[in-house]
């Protein structure tokens, strides 16, 4: 079965449209970490036809490039934005991203694609996991207590030491425990998951 071209450039400019003009692709990524659905299957149906129709030395289209070169690159910028703004990821978006690049690769540069491993996701997280910053603020949570615990206890003793006068130094140190304490507690239940910065897909 033959593949019209025409169509072929007609499914482009409407998939460019759904990304720009509709702003469904993009939206549904910077909000959702996802694609709207069944999109990806149109793309990749796209791909496979104008990689049927067009010779490996043939020069492609400017709306066939246009459109790979939007969803490879500006697809995956959506989704990295997402995933610093939630500081999560979503592994099915990532399958998708991947898979949709390596296919616009496959059009692009047919002459030299066999030149060019299997794409791999790589998402480097920084030294704090989610895991890990959930256990650094325990940790703080457990020296906030403390600190504070140390704290009322100077106070305390500050209050009911009776043998000498009391200056402003001796009321010092358990002051700045006290907002030291404070602190740490604060940082422990309000800091953000935001805290946990992952460098996202990169494809190799």
């Amino acid at each position: 079965m033959s593949i019209d071209r025409d169509e072929l450039l007609l499914e482009a400019d409407q998939l460019l449209r759904s990304i720009y003009q509709q702003n469904l692709v993009f939206s549904q990524l910077l909000n959702k970490g996802k694609l709207p659905e069944r999109w990806a299957e149109r793309y990749l149906k796209w791909v496979g036809q104008v990689q049927e129709c067009f010779a490996p030395d043939e020069p492609l289209p400017r709306s066939v490039y246009a459109l790979i070169y939007n969803v490879s690159v500006y697809c995956t910028k959506r989704y990295q934005d997402w995933q610093h703004s939630k500081g999560k990821r979503d592994e099915e978006t990532e399958r998708l991203l991947i898979e949709m690049r390596h296919a616009g690769d496959r059009v692009v540069i047919k002459p030299f694609f066999e030149m060019i491993p299997e794409p791999r996701v790589h998402i480097f997280k920084s030294q704090w996991s989610m895991a890990s910053v959930r256990f650094r603020r325990l940790i703080q949570f457990g020296i906030g207590v403390i600190i504070l615990i140390v704290s009322f206890a100077m106070f305390h003793w500050a209050f009911t030491d009776n043998t000498s006068s009391k200056g402003f130094w001796e009321y010092a140190p358990p002051v700045v425990l006290l907002f030291a304490g404070l602190f740490y507690l604060y940082v422990s239940v309000m800091g953000s998951e935001k805290l946990v910065r992952q460098t996202p897909i990169a494809i190799s």
